[in-house]
Formats: structure tokens, sequence, C-alpha cells
């Protein structure tokens, strides 16, 4: 019941913002329509939460909405690759070329705000970029059937700052 509870409460913020609800509930989208197409020979797929002829779009729930902090957090997460993968996707099918990709993102507690971004070109081709590396990675890996970890040497682990302690006031009497 909770769990309904919080999903009707995102659901009606997200419909209550009136640029997340007209890039979200159009007319003739696709919806969580799965895509596949081929990328540098492999079988690729992906599911864009909404599609139209001239954009998709990505919802995101998170802990904070704020424009510069999401950013962040999505560049972190690599959302922008993964809209660039969707976007390739979509044109690689020949279900069209949408040319821009948006990501709805709202907050997980009340009182919900949204906030909806739009994705630069630059944010774009750096995701292509980041998907390009990674597909090339995984077909190498799977053409020498090697699959490293993140690192094959001891990294070293260092404090940026020294900790500095304060015990009081030390003025002697």
């Amino acid at each position: 019941r909770y769990e309904q509870a919080q999903a009707l409460a995102l659901a009606d913020a997200v419909r209550g913002h009136r640029e997340a609800s007209e890039l979200l509930l159009v007319d003739g989208s696709h919806v969580e329509k799965r895509i596949e197409w081929k990328q540098l020979g492999r079988d690729c797929a992906g599911t864009p939460d909404v599609r139209t002829k001239g954009y998709i779009v990505d919802l995101k729930t998170t802990k904070c909405a704020h424009p510069e902090r999401f950013a962040r957090d999505a560049t972190f997460r690599s959302y922008h690759a993964q809209l660039a993968w969707y976007l390739d996707g979509v044109r690689l099918s020949g279900l069209g070329t949408p040319a821009e990709a948006y990501i709805v993102a709202v907050e997980s507690t009340p009182p919900h705000p949204v906030t909806v971004l739009r994705l630069t070109d630059n944010a774009i081709d750096q995701g292509r970029r980041l998907c390009r590396i990674w597909l090339e990675r995984v077909l190498g890996c799977e053409r020498d059937n090697r699959w490293p970890g993140y690192v094959e040497s001891i990294v070293p682990f260092d404090v940026d700052q020294p900790l500095e302690l304060e015990f009081g006031d030390d003025a002697e009497d």
C-alpha cells in the first residue's frame, strides 16, 4: 500500500508539472516500447520511457531534483549516455530521427518537486562517445574471452586533506 500511494503521489506531481506532462503525455507517443538495432555488428536493444517522432524522454526518481545537483548526479550515473544510446537506437532501427532528449526528474519524497532537463548537443555527443567506448570494450572482451576488473594492479589510497582535530581551548590560564 505504501509503495502504491507513493507511486500515485509521484504521478500526480509529474501530471501537475506543465512541461513534464506535455512531454510525457503525448497522443501517439510510444511508452516503454523496446527497440532493437545492430551497432558495430552486435545486437543491441533499449527501452526509452517515451518516444515520439521529435524526441525521447526518460523519467527518473531522485533524492534531489534541483537542476544543478541532479545534473551532477545524472552525469555520474551516465544518464546522458543512456539517452544517447536510445537516440542512436531509434535512428539505427529505422524508427525515426528524434532531435531532442529530455529527462524528467521527480523527487521521491514529498512535496515531489519536478525538474525537466533538455540534454544539450554536447551532452548527447559525450554520451555517444561513452557508449562507443563501452561497446568496443565489450566486443573486445567477447572476442578475447577476457573480462578484466577495474584495474589489474595495486591502487594507492590517500586522503586529500589532513584531518584537523580541535580539542577545545588551548589557551593557558
